[in-house]
């Protein structure tokens, strides 16, 4: 038995050195999913948003590797979808590499599994390969996972990044159980070193903020540099806080051009009265800090994208300013915040909320509310509901007629002609007929070929073409069939599919579980591939298919504008000479379409003040729509090349005249928030219309109420709507739509201007069949809304 015993060890040991037999050779790990955060899961992510995945392997025993890191998922239909990676491993040194990876989080339910990683033994990307199985832990396994299920963390919270090498500093205090009341979103806080920042801007798309502290491009790839500016640009926050390190800011070479000041020469001083009193709400508080600070003294940039500047007299420089780039902002503070923060009678929640501009609660946590999801509106527009409901339409019908035809027409038919003998061939006949008839309208309601539905949201500012979009698809065939889909930037397919600042991606449920009730039995694996915002190997099984794509690129057109906003007395009513000071849109100001389509139903959304306005003392940040400061105007249609004066379309009645006091406030948003949600929600007044004229009042639809109210959802007072008894005041979730929030760009100095459009808009979702060249896919049907930041001149 000790022979047997041996040589079956033997064995063992050499079949274990085969190349069939590698597996044991290969040690890897799942080391994050999403970002590190204090709970029991210790990683977030978010549902539907992008999510990075970094997995570490080494190879041991043998000289190399070559093969494929998949990362699996599921979309809402149950098919897979996977992300992969070439592996190329050397056993040199036996060091460990490092690999990034990116998905959409998607719920777990009872049938999907969470990040879960396999390694293949491929030759090409074409090879299915063969499955390798890793040394995780202590463990030989088929498949490496996380150690915990990540948290999902609700898109209704402020998902703040804390990037530093040193632990986290006062920003935790935003998480203690006092300051939940203080915020109208629960923050969360994830905390990152520089070196672990994502390669790609979508590795950071749950991020509501990223705040870097003692930052030092020095410390980050050229690459994370890149993403980090790009993924601001898509809308992200970034807050940069530095003083020694501020030179390598300035000289960095994607977020030095965009600095909102420019760095100086570094001093030192304890005596800071203005960041005291205007950011820390100490009031004119005259003390210097217990030690001295290290500050960089900075000029201020003349640039209409650069605003809430704040300056600190003492140091005679900019030691607060904020700059728009694109769709996002970027935050600079000339000092560090962990000094910033070193007394200890400051409290952090009142100065993050000045920095970042965080509303405060308009309700209390006692009285209660309830989220009212806009998502399902937007989804339902892409998602064929109506041709469904045509389509099983058209089917009860012809079974109808066939039964009425068969018992009825054919029978009676035979009957008079004494032929009931061939009554079977007969019924056969009729029922080929009217199966044939039935497929024919089915079909005629289903679309022959391929048909696309698509809602593109297209952001820009006036003047200009550059733009930034998000576009849901959905996308159906009449038979089988197995594409590669591509979001191009340039709707003309000028270039091939290569590294694009777009992406696509599944379109995943909006359901809190993740997953449709109904999901096929055989999954199929499709493949996606962000960085060249593709999507491979899709299978139609003649049904649907949604994906949703974030863009950049060019219109073939510009919004024109030129508004001067000032302050001037308007009438009060027109029995009397009263008259108002009020902040309005100067004559002379104008907007022309030169986007080269019709707008309907649009507005003008427009602040007298800003949000947070630094050089005034104890200045409250809060939803304008509360205080009634700002103003949501109906402009009606704007033709093509039309250019609508706008101090007559707003002030003006038919006649001439100006409009008195009471009209103009059925402009206020205060009115307008809830016309725009009365179907989810009532007014808590009787006049929740205001009483602007009947030409003004849009009938809009379900999905242009959601993108309306998506648009300024940080800025609605829920207060103005209805409170339930059961479930108190309604706020409008932010529930995948979160992204299509504006509200932190709108300011005094500018405003947004949306409006509707039937036409297909500049994005196109491309399609092919195996190794054909891509071709953009003609919608069947097609909804366009455009948003514009407007430039203001304040005067």
């Amino acid at each position: 038995m000790r022979k047997v015993g041996f040589s079956m060890s033997l064995i063992l040991s050499v079949l274990t050195t085969l190349p069939g037999a590698a597996s044991a050779d290969i040690v890897g790990d799942i080391l994050r999913v999403g970002y590190p955060v204090a709970s029991e899961s210790g990683s977030a992510v978010r549902h539907g948003a992008w999510t990075p995945v970094l997995v570490d392997l080494r190879l041991q025993g043998q000289a190399s590797f070559d093969g494929e890191l998949r990362l699996r998922q599921y979309d809402r239909d149950g098919d897979v979808y996977v992300d992969s990676v070439a592996v190329h491993l050397f056993a040199d040194g036996g060091e460990q590499q490092r690999y990034w990876m990116y998905t959409i989080a998607s719920k777990p339910t009872g049938k999907a599994q969470y990040f879960y990683v396999e390694l293949f033994a491929t030759e090409d990307e074409d090879d299915p390969g063969k499955l390798v199985k890793v040394i995780s832990g202590p463990s030989l396994v088929s498949a490496m996972e996380p150690p915990v299920e990540p948290e999902y963390v609700d898109d209704n919270q402020y998902l703040i990044l804390d990037v530093s090498d040193r632990a986290m500093g006062r920003i935790r205090e935003l998480r203690d159980q006092d300051n939940f009341d203080m915020f109208d979103r629960i923050i969360q806080i994830a905390h990152l070193s520089p070196a672990g920042l994502p390669n790609k801007w979508f590795g950071l798309d749950p991020i509501d903020c990223v705040i870097w502290d003692d930052a030092d491009t020095t410390t980050i790839t050229e690459q994370q540099e890149q993403a980090l500016v790009e993924w601001v640009k898509h809308g992200g926050t970034l807050v940069l806080a530095a003083a020694r390190t501020s030179s390598t800011l300035a000289q960095s070479t994607y977020i030095g051009p965009l600095l909102p000041a420019r760095p100086g020469k570094n001093l030192t001083t304890a005596h800071l009265p203005k960041v005291r009193s205007e950011l820390m709400k100490l009031g004119n508080n005259d003390e210097d800090y217990p030690r001295a600070l290290t500050v960089t003294k900075c000029e201020p940039i003349d640039d209409p994208a650069v605003t809430n500047m704040l300056t600190e007299p003492s140091i005679d420089g900019v030691i607060l300013a904020k700059r728009r780039v694109e769709r996002g902002m970027i935050i600079f503070l000339p000092a560090t915040i962990q000094d910033l923060l070193g007394d200890s009678t400051i409290r952090p929640p009142e100065f993050f909320r000045r920095i970042l501009e965080l509303r405060r609660n308009p309700i209390s946590s006692e009285v209660g509310s309830s989220y009212l999801d806009m998502f399902p509106e937007i989804d339902g527009v892409v998602g064929f509901h109506g041709v469904s409901g045509a389509r099983l339409a058209v089917a009860i019908l012809f079974c109808m007629l066939y039964v009425l035809l068969a018992t009825f027409g054919a029978w009676r038919l035979l009957q008079s002609r004494k032929m009931l003998k061939h009554s079977w061939t007969a019924l056969a006949i009729v029922g080929g007929i009217a199966s044939l008839l039935s497929i024919i309208g089915v079909q005629s309601v289903h679309g022959i070929g391929r048909t696309l539905h698509q809602l593109t949201i297209v952001d820009g500012t006036s003047n200009s073409v550059q733009a930034h979009g998000t576009a849901y698809f959905g996308l159906t065939a009449s038979t089988k069939n197995i594409l590669d889909v591509w979001l191009p930037e340039d709707p003309l397919l000028s270039e091939e599919p290569g590294p694009s600042s777009c992406v696509l991606q599944p379109m995943l449920s909006s359901s809190k579980t993740g997953l449709e009730n109904a999901s096929f039995t055989d999954p199929a694996r499709y493949r996606i591939r962000p960085a060249t915002a593709e999507i491979h190997d899709v299978l139609l099984r003649a049904t649907l298919k949604q994906f949703e794509g974030r863009w950049k690129g060019s219109l073939p057109g510009a919004l024109a504008s030129s508004i001067r906003s000032t302050q001037r007395d308007m009438p009060v009513d027109k029995e009397s000479d009263s008259l108002d000071s009020e902040t309005i849109i100067a004559e002379g100001s104008w907007i022309q379409n030169n986007l080269g389509v019709d707008l309907e139903k649009c507005y003008l959304i427009f602040a007298p003040r800003d949000l947070y306005e630094p050089q005034k003392f104890f200045n409250l940040v809060q939803q304008r729509g509360e205080i009634d400061e700002l103003r949501a105007i109906p402009l009606g249609t704007l033709a093509k090349d039309e250019r609508l004066d706008l101090f007559s379309r707003i002030y003006e009645d038919q006649s001439g005249m100006l409009l008195t006091q009471k009209e103009r406030q059925g402009r206020s948003f205060k009115r307008t928030q809830t016309q725009w949600g009365r179907q989810r929600a009532t007014a808590a007044e009787n006049d929740g219309y205001g009483n602007e004229s009947p030409n003004l009042r849009f009938d809009l639809n379900q999905y242009e109420n959601a993108v309306l109210l998506s648009t300024v959802v940080s800025e609605i007072d829920p207060t103005s709507f209805r409170k339930s008894p059961m479930v108190g005041y309604p706020m409008f979730s932010r529930n995948r739509c979160r992204q299509l929030d504006m509200s932190q760009l709108l300011t005094s100095r500018s405003a947004i201007f949306i409006g509707f459009s039937k036409e297909p808009g500049p994005i196109r979702l491309a399609s092919r069949d195996g190794s054909d060249a891509y071709e953009p896919i003609k919608p069947s049907r097609s909804w366009t809304v455009y948003r514009m930041v407007v430039p203001v001149d304040v005067q």
